[in-house]
């Protein structure tokens, strides 16, 4: 199967800022909605979306389940529950829809 690629430039390149796995921050489209600067962390091994953000976008397919998410020094943050969400990916030229799950969370805090 053949999907959409996404290239950079040396123009998308910052200065002195090579050779890095820095977290990116793009657009996608969720549930028919466009959702601006999306956190994409290669490091993280959760995609989380805010209660606040799935109120507002009318998302209400969430699954409750108990559980949390801990950060690098070991601060605890509950979650609220998760759902799968078909999500594009892509420009004009391709794009590529496919399901994401994601942690849903009450607030926002930081996760280290």
């Amino acid at each position: 199967m053949t999907g959409p690629v996404i290239t950079f430039t040396d123009r998308d390149i910052r200065k002195g800022k090579t050779g890095c796995d820095e977290p990116m921050v793009i657009s996608i489209v969720a549930k028919e909605y466009k959702i601006e600067r999306v956190l994409v962390n290669q490091e993280s091994s959760a995609n989380i979306l805010y209660s606040t953000t799935a109120k507002r976008l009318g998302i209400h397919n969430l699954t409750t389940c108990q559980g949390a998410l801990y950060g690098f020094v070991g601060e605890r943050v509950p979650i609220k529950g998760t759902m799968e969400l078909e999500t594009t990916f892509g420009d004009r030229d391709g794009t590529r829809t496919i399901p994401v799950l994601y942690t849903m969370l009450t607030s926002r805090p930081l996760i280290t």
